[in-house]
């Protein structure tokens, strides 16, 4: 087949359903602190606020915390995710995240030394290098794709753009697996 016969690999939009997640279990983990003061409510009444110990303060502190941010992250719009978008000679990538600078570079084959992948259950990790090292560090569980796809449509736009993705390695552990893709020229 030619490079002019193949098409794009199809963009990866973001993973949905993140902030439902985190949302869900922040008010699960508002509900410990919350049993015993609710339970100390229950036994003492109203007025045994004003004797609680300081310990209690916390604890409705820490519970109307975590409940705020799970409400807050249940009913606004995801902001944490991830794109990839192909082009002819490479692709554009978007990560975005709670706490850190957006990142967005824009990534052609001919610079990409290195692929590495870390497989590691939920922990996966996907290491973009070239020779003036790491250009992307990124988890796959902010995109709408598995890590295996992911490489599938990697593979799949190096060959579009003359290069190819070889194993180079890599290591097995049974519960942690390491990868690692060269980029060679086609």
């Amino acid at each position: 087949m030619a490079v002019s016969d193949m098409t794009l690999p199809k963009d990866i939009g973001p993973a949905s359903g993140i902030n439902i997640v985190l949302g869900l279990c922040l008010l699960i983990l508002a509900a410990f602190p919350a049993l015993p003061v609710v339970t100390a409510l229950h036994n003492g009444g109203l007025a045994s606020v004003f004797r609680w110990p300081t310990l209690f303060n916390w604890l409705a502190l820490a519970a109307v915390g975590f409940g705020v941010l799970g409400v807050y992250l249940l009913a606004t719009p995801q902001r944490v995710g991830g794109n990839v978008w192909f082009h002819e000679t490479g692709f554009a990538l978007s990560i975005r995240l709670f706490f850190r600078k957006d990142r967005t570079p824009r990534v052609n084959w001919s610079d990409v030394t290195t692929i590495e992948v870390l497989l590691a259950g939920r922990g996966d990790t996907v290491t973009i290098r070239t020779a003036q090292g790491v250009l992307a560090q990124f988890s796959p569980r902010f995109f709408a794709v598995g890590t295996k796809e992911m490489m599938a449509r990697f593979c799949a736009s190096a060959q579009i753009a003359g290069y190819r993705l070889v194993p180079a390695g890599g290591l097995n552990l049974l519960l942690v697996e390491k990868q690692v893709w060269n980029v060679m020229p086609a």
